[in-house]
């Protein structure tokens, strides 16, 4: 299902892998070799492109669209929005 979200750039895909995992903004930084405001860039321009707030809601799109693989096995493949954070990134 990646293939439906072409406006989601490769750096943007990297950053959300990296969200996946759970790691904060300092260590998705470190590990791209790359600022800590550019990571909340990214992390910013992806909530525009999808309509989505929030680590949790980023990650569930992440997962749901397949850009990133569940890293559990009993992975939700639908959540109802309502069920989701718009805490900003």
């Amino acid at each position: 299902m990646a293939s439906q979200h072409p406006h989601i750039t490769a750096t943007e895909r990297e950053v959300l892998r990296e969200l996946v995992q759970g790691k904060s903004n300092v260590e998705i930084a470190n590990s791209l070799h790359k600022s800590e405001q550019t990571i909340k860039t990214h992390l910013k321009n992806i909530s525009q492109k999808i309509g989505r707030e929030g680590r949790v809601s980023l990650t569930l799109f992440a997962i749901q669209t397949e850009i990133v693989p569940c890293p559990v096995e009993s992975c939700p493949k639908k959540i109802n929005s309502s069920q989701i954070s718009n805490k900003p990134v």
